[in-house]
């Protein structure tokens, strides 16, 4: 099995995980761990949850071809709901938070809708084709992207809608990319509109295309040259610089290769227009008695197992696993670019499915086993009371061992056997000297007279 990472310049297959000298948790923001704050049954299987302005949106199957979308509080209380002919496949919302767009499948044919905040049906466009798992984002310039995965007997699909006027949608096809009908799982444009990011199924890969020239600019993908097998496509949380909470902060993703058991930072440069990996480090989620793994409905492309929800800035990552009840929480320290370990905590049911707010503050996970949906907060959020796990001092001092490039795993305050075997390389390799290597206040002093690589 051959693993190819390829990009115009340079990416970094991070075992150096920080480039900055080591902060204390207190000094930068990282969300704390969450716990379960209320259920709440449903007559309908949800499949997506999406966060906007105060409310939370669901949609779901009522079984026989129909579903419905509906509007709650953060107290999870019904505000407002829109029953469907239609089983709905995906949802998103316009940047203003005040338009959102549904796919799903009526007599046999895909059909993209737009409803407003109040749940009222404003538009639809018939997209005249049954497209496989088909997936919606929605762009600063009105433009609705649609994708598929192929199917044995259909390829995959790239449609664009002009949703410029919510009550007459058109298919403009404004833009093509050849490298999108090979089939996609997601898509993503840059704020400059030049640059479209998709994560590639069956062929794996994220890949940045250049809209206007066609061309590839960058990719982090993955072959498999020894089987015939079908792999998982990658799990991708995406968050371009078009979103509003995202100015100034760039297009940024994080990344589960499946089949390698690696979660990535990745952030895409604009000025070299290149997808760079910021930090890297091994994930493998616990199988749990019980957990199974699929194929897509009508094709022989693989479910990607992992599960990721990003806030805005990354302070808060979520990351799951549909065979796993283990849910495991990151953040990203925006001065080092590391992805840190700071919660850990176990489901009741495997998730389908697992949703944060924009500041990350909340989260909302569908279970795989009835008709529910489970919300999360951080209760110490606004108190000033941390339970970020691991010792603050040995977090410290891991990112320090980071900078200087000594990978210890994830940063996550424990001094485990990763941690010593770095502190014992450093040692030998820049001859400091502690009574005990053990002892993290000494390491740390020792290693403050040495600079981060740059």
């Amino acid at each position: 099995m051959n693993a190819k990472i390829n990009s115009l310049f340079g990416i970094f297959l991070s075992l150096i995980c920080a480039l900055a000298q080591p902060i204390m948790a207190a000094d930068i923001d990282i969300g704390e761990p969450f716990e379960l704050s209320k259920r709440l049954d449903l007559d309908i299987d949800p499949a997506k949850v999406v966060f906007g302005g105060s409310s939370i949106f669901v949609i779901g199957s009522r079984g026989n071809g129909r579903g419905a979308i509906l509007r709650l509080s953060h107290d999870l209380n019904l505000e407002a709901r829109q029953d469907l002919n239609f089983e709905p496949q995906d949802l998103t919302m316009d940047p203003t938070e005040e338009l959102f767009f549904l796919v799903g499948e009526t007599k046999g044919t895909s059909v993209v809708r737009v409803l407003n905040s109040k749940l009222d049906v404003l538009g639809f466009v018939d997209l005249r084709r049954k497209l496989a798992f088909p997936s919606l984002s929605v762009t600063n310039s009105h433009q609705v992207i649609v994708g598929s995965v192929p199917t044995a007997s259909a390829s995959g699909a790239f449609v664009t809608v002009d949703a410029s006027d919510p009550t007459d949608l058109r298919e403009d096809n404004k833009f093509y990319v050849a490298r999108a009908w090979k089939g996609m799982t997601d898509a993503w444009l840059s704020e400059d509109q030049n640059t479209i990011f998709i994560n590639g199924a069956p062929e794996i890969g994220l890949y940045a295309v250049d809209i206007t020239k066609e061309r590839l600019l960058s990719d982090i993908s993955y072959t498999n040259r020894r089987s015939s097998n079908v792999q998982q496509p990658f799990s991708v949380y995406g968050l371009t610089s078009d979103m509003t909470c995202r100015e100034g902060l760039g297009s940024s993703f994080i990344v589960a290769d499946n089949e390698r058991d690696t979660l990535m930072l990745v952030d895409y440069d604009m000025r070299f227009r290149s997808l760079n990996i910021e930090a890297q480090i091994n994930f493998t989620p616990r199988i749990d008695k019980g957990a199974t793994s699929s194929l897509m409905a009508g094709t022989n492309i693989p479910r990607s197992d992992v599960l990721i929800a990003s806030s805005c800035t990354q302070s808060t990552v979520l990351v799951g696993s549909h065979v796993s009840k283990d849910l495991v929480q990151f953040a990203r320290n925006p001065n080092s670019s590391a992805l840190e370990q700071v919660g850990k905590f176990e489901l009741r049911d495997f998730p389908t499915g697992i949703f944060l707010s924009r500041d990350g503050k909340m989260a909302v996970v569908i279970p795989s086993t009835g008709q529910r949906i489970d919300k999360f907060v951080q209760p110490n959020a606004d108190a000033g009371q941390s339970k970020i796990i691991g010792d603050d001092l040995v977090r410290e001092l891991q990112r320090k061992l980071a900078s200087l490039g000594y990978s210890v795993g994830f940063i996550d305050g424990d001094f485990g056997p990763n941690t010593l075997q770095s502190v014992t390389l450093a040692q030998k390799q820049l001859g400091f000297q502690v009574p005990d290597l053990r002892d993290a206040q000494a390491v740390l002093e020792a290693l403050q007279k040495f600079k981060p690589k740059k």
